[in-house]
């Protein structure tokens, strides 16, 4: 099944990640390739909270690895991040890649698809 930005799954998820969003994030409309974490920086609980959403929205049960697509629950995630990459410790994105289209794809198919490797 072809996933469309046009589809009422597409809309409900695409309107429930800008209210999650900060607003500085919500500057750029939501697309299929829209990354959860890399564009509207969603983690931590915001990301357990939009799989509690979507169980209760779409009956689904998303069984979700959130700790491979984005970091846990900590204060300015991003800083640790930056620090990091200065020193050399770890690459920038070192998590997975976890797109809007990924998302509705679960939710239309009733299964968590593969989705492979890190952003670049």
């Amino acid at each position: 099944m072809k996933m469309t930005e046009d589809s009422a799954v597409f809309r409900k998820v695409a309107d429930y990640l800008l209210r999650a969003a900060a607003p500085k994030y919500r500057t750029s409309p939501v697309t299929a390739d829209t990354e959860i974490y890399y564009d509207l920086r969603l983690y931590g609980d915001d990301l357990f909270e939009l799989i509690r959403w979507i169980n209760q929205e779409f009956g689904f049960v998303l069984e979700l690895n959130v700790a491979a697509h984005a970091p846990t629950e900590h204060p300015f995630p991003w800083l640790a991040d930056a620090f990091s990459t200065m020193v050399g410790r770890r690459h920038k994105h070192r998590y997975k890649s976890l797109k809007v289209r990924d998302v509705v794809a679960a939710i239309e198919t009733r299964r968590w698809p593969v989705v492979t490797g890190g952003r670049d």
